[in-house]
This record gives structure tokens, sequence and C-alpha cells, in this order.
């Protein structure tokens, strides 16, 4: 199915360039997109984790931006000409700045002569753009993805592990192409058709609180989203009682942005079974499984067997 980072993003940029043609509104919801416009132009980002990185640097510079520039409170001069590339452009996108032939200025909106930078109307702006870009892949998942994607075929793997409960990274709805039952399934980051879709950065203290909207435990929180009730699955599998059961994690990176959820997962789980595609794959989840458990604990599971990596 072609719910990948790329896929969406060349999608979008075809819409926008007129290469497709998927309605107005599509269009509509891409160009209200700052985040979305952006990212058609970073088609060298490999996953929604790339993402989700790329989101916490830009994250950085604006607030970086802010901070740097209130010793202009003063000034009558909204032009910035010092600014470096990357933050002009990230400003640009997010409709915060404009080109005024060859200068860059920041939109009045965002600009005080007397009291210089609006601070929180910079942040309100950004948290309405992660809201566009939110709305924006989502309509993609629910209304273009299903027309330019083919039928899944289950993967053998998964087939043979005859899964009993999934705790889905996905908004889609993917297990139903292995028979379970959507009573089987909590969707940890939202699904799609129920506006509580969850894309952000880790719990991170340099990203402070005014970014709070931007982090996803916040998002969780405020979206209502299904929590992870491990003592509903215990019972629901027959395992009320006894201590706990493997989890087996597929098609997920393990990187530190979902750190706290593997963490939790881990404390409920008896072992956690780790598939990978290739060695670079395995290196790549080796080297997260270090980052989320720190060195000493991600070797002591790995030697105990209770983390185990296996090829597909």
């Amino acid at each position: 199915m072609k719910t990948s980072f790329k896929d969406f993003a060349e999608n979008a940029k075809d819409q926008i360039n007129g290469k497709k043609d998927f309605g107005e509104e599509y269009t509509s919801l891409i160009n209200k997109s700052g985040f979305t416009r952006y990212f058609t132009n970073r088609l060298e980002l490999k996953c929604w984790v790339d993402v989700e990185k790329e989101i916490k640097k830009i994250l950085e510079c604006i607030d970086a931006f802010i901070k740097n520039i209130k010793h202009h409170a003063n000034s009558s001069n909204n032009y910035l000409n010092d600014l470096d590339a990357y933050t002009k452009t990230v400003l640009v996108f997010m409709g915060m700045a404009e080109k005024d032939n060859r200068l860059t200025k920041i939109c009045s909106e965002y600009y005080d002569k007397t009291y210089g930078i609006k601070e929180e109307k910079i942040i309100e702006c950004m948290e309405n753009q992660l809201n566009s870009f939110i709305n924006c892949f989502e309509y993609y998942l629910d209304k273009i993805m299903p027309q330019i994607s083919e039928t899944p075929e289950p993967i053998k793997k998964i087939m043979e592990l005859d899964p009993q409960y999934v705790l889905s990274f996905n908004y889609t709805d993917t297990y139903a192409y292995y028979g379970i039952d959507k009573s089987r399934v909590t969707h940890v980051h939202g699904e799609i058709g129920n506006n509580n879709i969850v894309l952000g950065i880790d719990d991170d203290e340099i990203i402070g609180s005014n970014y709070l909207a931007f982090k996803k435990y916040y998002q969780v929180i405020q979206k209502e989203n299904q929590r992870i009730d491990f003592g509903s699955i215990r019972k629901l599998l027959g395992f009320e009682g006894m201590w706990t059961f493997n989890v087996y994690y597929y098609g997920h990176s393990l990187d530190v942005t979902d750190a706290e959820l593997i963490h939790e997962i881990k404390n409920n789980s008896d072992k956690m079974k780790i598939f990978y595609y290739c060695e670079e794959d395995r290196n790549e989840k080796l080297k997260n499984i270090i980052r989320v458990f720190g060195k000493r604990d991600a070797l002591n599971y790995l030697e105990r067997g209770v983390i185990e990596l296996i090829q597909i």
C-alpha cells in the first residue's frame, strides 16, 4: 500500500504541479499546508521517522530565530538580511515571511514596528501548519491512497505468527488483511477517519513547553487516543494472572521518537522479537535499541534473549 512518506510527498507534488488531478479539495489542503509543500521538496527523506526528525529541526530553527531576533524589538526594519538560507526557507514555506525582490522580510502579521517579533503568533502559526499537514496526509490516506494502491498480499511471516493482538503504529486498517478483528487492535497513533492522527516529535527538553502541541505524548492526550491497556489485553487473550507475553515488531524502526511507548511495551512483555529486512536494517535497529534503552540495558536484554533480532 502506498502509505510511505515518499508515496505521499510525490503524489502531493504531482498534484500541485498539475501532473495529477485528485480534485480541488486535495489541492486546497496542500496549499494550506506549509509543511506539505516543504516536504514535497525533500524527497530524499527516506521514511516518516526522518520527517519527524526534520520537523524537530524546523522547530529548533524557529525557536532560535525567535530568540535571536528579539534584540531588534525597537527596530522598524522587518527585513531578514542576516538570516541563514535554511531559516529563510522555513519561514517562507510556513507563510511567515515573503520575498521582496532579492530580500526576505517577515510578514506584518508576525512583526510589530514598535514591539518587534510576535512570538505567540509565530508559535500559533506553526501549530496550525502542523494540523494542516496532518489533515492533508489523512485526506491522502483516506481518499487518494485507496485509488492508487493495489490490494496487498498478506506477508507470509506475519501469517505464520498468527498474531492474537495488534498494537498498530499505522493509521490504516492493514490488520484486516490478516483476518484480525478490530476489537483486537489498538491504534497507538490514531487512525484515519477519527481526527486523532498523532504525528510529531519526542519529549525533548531542548524543545520547550511552548511547543507542546508538537509532542506526541501531548497529542495522544489532547486527541483522547486509545491507550495501551495491557490488563484488558491479557484478559481478552486469556493471559490474566500470568506475567506477560511475546511482542513481535514488524516494520517499526524503534526510533527514539517512540521511546516512551517502546519502554511501556517492553515492561509488559516477556520478549521483544524484532524483524529486520537486511543487514543495513538490522544495524539501524540495533543502534535504535541502544538509543532507546541505553548501552547497559540494551546489551543485557540482547545477551539474555529478552530482545531478539530476526531476519525476515
